[in-house]
């Protein structure tokens, strides 16, 4: 996973969940969850839901479902 990755995850999650969400959860992070917020957005808002296969309202219904 490239830093691409993180910077196209970051730019996903901040349009789904929104750009206080987002900064807030940056804000309050700690040294434990830093790098697990980092890891999250790489490879599950940059690798897998900028994927082409389905569409943004499927994706989030798929996240709530399961």
């Amino acid at each position: 996973m490239s830093d691409r990755s993180y910077e196209e995850g970051l730019k996903v999650r901040r349009e789904v969940l929104g750009e206080a969400h987002v900064e807030r959860a940056s804000a309050d992070a700690t040294a434990i969850d830093r790098d697990f917020q980092r890891w999250i957005t790489k490879s599950v808002w940059g690798e897998v839901w900028t994927r082409p296969h389905l569409d943004r309202r499927t994706k989030s219904l798929v996240t709530i479902d399961g």
